[in-house]
């Protein structure tokens, strides 16, 4: 494998977070899982709900909006991660434990 500055995983599992009925809404979830010694994300992963995945044109649109919008989660940008934040100079945002 050659060096890499970040990895995504990405996979279509159905799973518990994917729901058991046709009301669940979701199509997909993200999160970031690694960082570095300075809070930056260098894991993530995707997974797609195989259940509520279409191949008919109508749908493409949204499930490409959502794709990206998950793929941002899997680089970090969630309201949980803003506490790794950090200044210009490099400093923590907020106080490390």
């Amino acid at each position: 494998m050659e060096d890499a500055d970040y990895l995504l995983y990405v996979t279509a599992f159905q799973t518990p977070h994917c729901g058991h009925t046709e009301e669940t809404q979701t199509l997909a979830y993200a999160a970031s899982c690694g960082r570095d010694q300075y809070d930056r994300p260098v894991v993530g992963y995707s997974n797609f709900c195989p259940a509520k995945l279409s191949a008919k044109k109508v749908d493409w649109d949204m499930q490409l909006s959502t794709a990206v919008h998950e793929i941002g989660h899997a680089l970090g940008f969630s309201s949980d991660h803003m506490s790794y934040f950090r200044a210009q100079d490099g400093t923590p945002l907020t106080q490390r434990g």
